[in-house]
């Protein structure tokens, strides 16, 4: 997906965001956290939205690290 994101859309950057609140630290957060840092994404900066606070991380096409495929 990141590939068709970078190369076929040519988007400069892709973002996800997890719910970090303290009232939700169940696995599945955990689990969402450790994809996102094995993609390699950097974690931009956090939100609160409502009463969540989420975390954003930025993975940009520069830094993707299969672009050696294209």
């Amino acid at each position: 997906m990141l590939l068709y994101a970078f190369k076929a859309l040519k988007l400069p950057q892709v973002k996800a965001g997890v719910d970090v609140s303290n009232d939700t630290p169940n696995q599945t957060n955990l689990a969402s956290l450790r994809v996102i840092e094995k993609l390699g994404m950097k974690f931009l900066e956090n939100r609160q939205i409502q009463e969540n606070f989420v975390a954003y991380y930025v993975l940009t096409a520069e830094d993707y690290p299969l672009k050696l495929c294209w």
